[in-house]
């Protein structure tokens, strides 16, 4: 069950209901609506990220603008809502202390010479 601490449950609730997940301080999977877990790319996973770090500085109607036209072309603006309505509820405070107001630390790997 999702955590239910000062609208944390909003993110935990989201993995479960097929977001990413993020495990381990990398990027791991992504579930499907069916359960199923889907391999994702580390180098989408992080070209993502920057996009999603570009899309957030230009302010909240460029990100209402986006989660707008996502909604109307896949006919999920109620689910949008719904989830929009959770992140919302988070409490700010809480979310920075445990880390969740930014991205884990990308993996270092070594690379063969």
């Amino acid at each position: 069950m999702p955590l239910k601490c000062g609208g944390l449950g909003a993110l935990t609730g989201a993995a479960e209901a097929g977001d990413w997940v993020v495990a381990g301080g990398r990027p791991s999977s992504h579930t499907t609506g069916s359960g199923t877990a889907q391999r994702v790319d580390p180098l989408a996973e992080l070209r993502r990220r920057r996009q999603i770090d570009a899309v957030h500085h230009l302010g909240p109607r460029v990100l209402g603008e986006l989660l707008g036209e996502i909604g109307r072309h896949h006919g999920i603006e109620a689910d949008i809502d719904h989830r929009l309505g959770r992140y919302a509820s988070l409490d700010r405070d809480i979310l920075r202390a445990v880390g969740g107001d930014r991205w884990p630390a990308a993996p270092i790997r070594a690379m063969p010479k």
